[in-house]
């Protein structure tokens, strides 16, 4: 015959099922912290792109030293990064690009 060891209690089935429960939802937790990430990680890329354009545009200014900038030129940049325009000038927007 086979002894059993009298100081080992059975589980029962209610602490089972909240262990279950609690496995459960850390799984679930996990998986849905595994798409944040994700997401996290495509805005890092998109914001590094973003970066590396802002650094190109600085090192395409920086070449061109101030005696250098024409007022053709900083004309542009204020047209474009402030939305000046010149006396008389009309600007046309496209809303469907937005």
């Amino acid at each position: 015959m086979v002894k059993q060891n009298p100081r080992r209690k059975k589980i029962g089935i209610l602490p089972k099922l909240v262990l279950l429960a609690v496995f459960v939802y850390t799984l679930v937790v996990l998986i849905s912290m595994y798409g944040k990430i994700d997401d996290a990680k495509a805005e890092v890329d998109l914001l590094q792109q973003q970066v590396d354009q802002q650094k190109q545009q600085n090192d395409i200014l920086a070449a061109n030293d101030a005696g250098s900038l024409t007022d053709e030129i900083i004309a542009d940049i204020v047209r474009d990064k402030l939305g000046y325009v010149l006396p008389g000038e009309l600007i046309f927007k496209d809303e469907a690009a937005k």
